[in-house]
């Protein structure tokens, strides 16, 4: 169930705001248990009230009380954000004067989900950022992004040293930026021999959406190995139900010198049991 559209729990609307912060600092707390995403959406959908007290936690020496006041401004489980001009300030304020990573990734995080033109240049500058964990918080909130800084930004992140940041940047560049670019290709193009699995087919989605014909040696490997593989699995499901789509950019694409062989693999994976449940 998504985050976003939690049900009301009644319980944690009976407690105490300085009960669900107590909750949310918590070291011990599992923070993708449904107790701790319920108190955090609750203490969310009390920031006009709560504002104040938010403000000092965002000054505050603690760490952790940094942190939560970034969670909380993020509104990361909101699905109507409160006060935005506000809020960036706030977080941009504490970003300037911030040094602890845990801080600013969730400071990064939180401005993803607030999005504004004035947090651009701040998650671009993140983006090189010596913590991974912030590099990767600042990739997650640009990907999507159209803006020729935020795609520029991107690009050498695919081939950034962090698995999980070449992975968010590869799937930011490939399927979430409708922008083409030759900038963009070539990055796609350099993770197709990347070590992760995932990555790869990132990349050869992204490449196949733009009909990037170099792609399609390797598309047909990778549809070979899948074969090889056998059954359907969700990588496998993802991957092909993906190519797919991409597909249907294509103008006939079983009639296409360039396209017809990718077409005719995904045809025969289909009709040797890879069908969808």
């Amino acid at each position: 169930m998504s985050p976003a559209i939690l049900p009301e729990d009644s319980k944690t609307r009976a407690l105490s705001s300085i009960e669900l912060r107590r909750h949310l600092q918590d070291p011990a707390a599992d923070q993708e248990s449904y107790p701790w995403i319920s108190a955090m959406r609750e203490l969310q959908c009390r920031l006009p009230e709560e504002f104040e007290s938010v403000i000092s936690l965002s000054t505050s020496e603690s760490p952790r009380d940094r942190e939560l006041a970034a969670d909380l401004l993020g509104q990361n489980l909101l699905a109507e954000k409160q006060r935005l001009p506000e809020v960036r300030q706030i977080l941009l304020q504490m970003l300037n004067r911030e040094q602890m990573p845990p801080v600013v990734k969730a400071i990064a995080f939180a401005l993803g989900h607030v999005n504004g033109p004035e947090c651009l240049v701040p998650l671009v500058n993140l983006s090189e950022h010596p913590s991974a964990d912030v590099r990767l918080a600042a990739v997650s909130s640009l990907g999507g992004g159209a803006d020729p800084r935020a795609i520029a930004a991107m690009i050498p992140r695919v081939s950034d040293e962090d698995c999980d940041v070449r992975n968010w940047a590869t799937f930011g560049l490939g399927s979430l930026v409708e922008v083409d670019a030759p900038g963009i290709r070539e990055a796609l193009l350099s993770r197709l021999n990347d070590a992760d699995l995932e990555i790869r087919d990132e990349a050869l989605i992204g490449l196949a959406r733009r009909r990037e014909s170099r792609a399609v040696p390797a598309l047909l490997r990778e549809l070979q190995s899948l074969k090889a593989r056998g059954g359907s699995t969700e990588q496998w499901e993802w991957f092909v139900s993906e190519l797919e789509e991409a597909l249907k950019l294509v103008p006939d694409p079983m009639e296409s010198s360039d396209w017809a062989p990718v077409a005719k693999a995904i045809s025969a994976l289909r009709s040797e049991g890879g069908n969808r449940p």
